[in-house]
């Protein structure tokens, strides 16, 4: 594992790879000019850089942590401002480090919420859908989707070689180089979500409709199958609403090109009639512009996410199994399957926080305030609030206001 230390000013790596030690150390020379200090320690081999210009380059430039700290991890900016193939070597590197192939796909594990939350984003970049999970332990592990054919082959390489000791290796600095760059923000929160939490996929419709009917010819008919099946592939127990919100376009497509609305067509019993239900309206593009202009991803699943879509997609609500650690079917009520997504969905899946002025004029509780409950309640407000919080006690009949920017806990006098 890797560390750097502002307080030994040195850094360095551990490791029990030999040819990565050596690798390591002829880094240090080649881009700092450090003379490497290697030596065995058991089973393992421990590289030393003692410089302290460097130790607070790494902090201070290029933002790494320093001492004690995997649950602060974060990609650097500089990666994240980096050209296309420098993230990607980054990415390749994190993965041999702190990644491993399990039986259930390519799995990183982090100590990191906020370091898990940037990778998903990377991945997503590179067109790689990935699921978050939190563990008991409290790390949390991305697990990397894809194609069910590539699940298979990484199945057959995983049933073919004993399993392997889990080891921890550093992240290798490639390349830093200054420039400019776009930079994009994905998400729009106010009213239409096209990250990989929404459903409004008006974009996805129009990409595969486009490419299959008018812009593809016959040699690239295979790669954009195999890109596209990527994008669009939903495993058991997992939501991809990639693939959820394509297949709702399709379905009101479909639906009032047929004329499969209306009270008639509620009121009708005989499922084979529904089924060959077909009045020739051709109103599907209509309706699609329509539901694009006015509906957002909660009015789109409650308004036409029906019992048959859910089966036809094989919704179910699933849960965890901690015996055996496997997804489980909960319920196959199309009901609640509506109800968990328009749950997940609500005020952008985000709490509801009410700030109300309960204690005005600050009467007082005579309670003495646990100092570091009262830190961690200024950070988690933090992270709602987004700004510089603050709480005013007494101690010892003296004021005293504990504040906290995102960055550093102070405490004030007052």
């Amino acid at each position: 594992d890797g560390h750097v230390s502002r307080v030994k000013h040195h850094l360095g790596l551990t490791t029990g790879d030999e040819p990565q030690a050596v690798e390591f150390a002829r880094l240090g020379k080649r881009l700092f000019g450090l003379f490497a200090r290697i030596k065995r320690d058991g089973g393992r081999l421990r590289v030393l850089l003692c410089s302290e210009t460097v130790s607070d380059f790494l902090v201070k430039a290029l933002g790494l942590t320093h001492g004690p700290s995997a649950r602060l991890k974060r990609i650097p900016d500089a990666i994240l401002r980096s050209p296309r193939w420098v993230v990607a070597a980054f990415l390749r590197a994190y993965f041999d480090c702190d990644g491993y192939a399990g039986s259930q796909g390519v799995i990183l594990s982090t100590s990191s919420e906020v370091m898990s939350q940037q990778v998903q984003l990377l991945l997503l970049n590179f067109g790689m859908l990935s699921r978050r999970r939190p563990q008991k332990d409290g790390c949390w592990h991305v697990a990397v989707l894809g194609l069910e054919r590539k699940q298979k082959a990484l199945q057959k390489y995983i049933d073919g070689h004993r399993w392997f000791l889990e080891e921890h290796w550093d992240d290798e600095v490639v390349s830093i180089e200054h420039g400019r760059a776009d930079v994009y923000d994905i998400s729009v929160e106010e009213t239409h979500r096209y990250a990989a939490g929404g459903f409004i996929n008006h974009n996805s419709y129009w990409h595969s409709t486009i490419m299959t009917q008018r812009a593809l010819n016959d040699s690239e008919v295979i790669d954009f199958a195999d890109h596209h099946s990527g994008t669009l592939a939903m495993t058991p127990g997992r939501v991809n609403p990639y693939k959820i919100g394509i297949e709702l376009f399709r379905e009101i497509e479909d639906r009032w090109n047929k004329g499969k609305f209306g009270k008639d067509y509620d009121d009708c019993d005989d499922l084979e009639v529904k089924k060959r239900w077909d009045r020739k309206l051709g109103l599907g593009r209509q309706k699609i512009f329509e539901v694009r202009k006015i509906y957002n991803d909660i009015g789109l699943i409650d308004a036409f996410m029906t019992e048959e879509f859910c089966e036809r997609l094989k919704l179910y609500v699933y849960g965890h199994d901690t015996r055996t650690g496997r997804p489980v079917i909960v319920s196959k009520d199309w009901r609640k399957v509506k109800e968990r997504l328009l749950f997940s969905l609500t005020n952008l899946g985000q709490p509801i926080v009410h700030v109300v002025d309960a204690n005005y004029g600050n009467r007082g509780e005579r309670v003495p305030l646990d100092v570091e409950k009262a830190r961690d309640t200024l950070k988690n407000l933090h992270r709602i609030w987004r700004r510089p919080v603050h709480i005013e006690t007494m101690d010892d009949e003296r004021g005293r206001l504990l504040s906290y920017d995102g960055a550093e806990h102070k405490t004030t006098r007052l």
